[in-house]
């Protein structure tokens, strides 16, 4: 995805960052990770209401995960070949989202818009859809909403 331009006034680049910010967004953001540190990471977008929901982009499977199978199962492919706006392949993690303010998102973006990243190919959307459907880890009720959202990604 093109980086949105910085030059143009606040309102169209605020509506232009909302435009993008959908279901199979992927956004870099600093965020405070499940052991309390502030880290830049790359997210998938789920949904996108008031608040904006997400799983997180690993760069590889840790030791702990590794070491769980069920967990294991969970932490998508995301190839790098199919995605230009990666450096290198990684992984979606289905096991857990991560929930933010959207008007938070969108401030953020429009600080760094580079952080726009790009959008999800329908393959991986198919595999995040079947991974969040089969989930051990976060209950259906939860997780059909946010596939529904994903399936409007074309």
């Amino acid at each position: 995805m093109a980086t949105i331009g910085a030059k143009l006034p606040p309102q169209i680049l605020r509506e232009r960052i909302v435009q993008r910010l959908k279901p199979g967004a992927v956004i870099k953001l600093n965020a405070r990770m499940n052991d309390g540190n502030v880290k830049e990471k790359r997210y998938v977008v789920l949904s996108v209401t008031a608040k904006t929901v997400c799983c997180v982009v690993n760069s590889e499977k840790n030791a702990f995960v590794q070491a769980r199978p069920t967990l294991a199962r969970h932490h998508v492919p995301m190839d790098a070949s199919s995605h230009v706006f990666m450096d290198h392949d990684s992984f979606v993690d289905c096991t857990q989202t991560k929930t933010f303010e959207t008007s938070q998102v969108v401030s953020d973006l429009m600080e760094r818009t580079e952080w726009m990243l790009g959008a999800i190919s329908l393959e991986l959307r198919d595999r995040i859809v079947t991974s969040l459907t089969t989930s051990s880890t976060i209950a259906p009720n939860l997780t059909q909403p946010l596939c529904n959202e994903l399936a409007k990604l074309s």
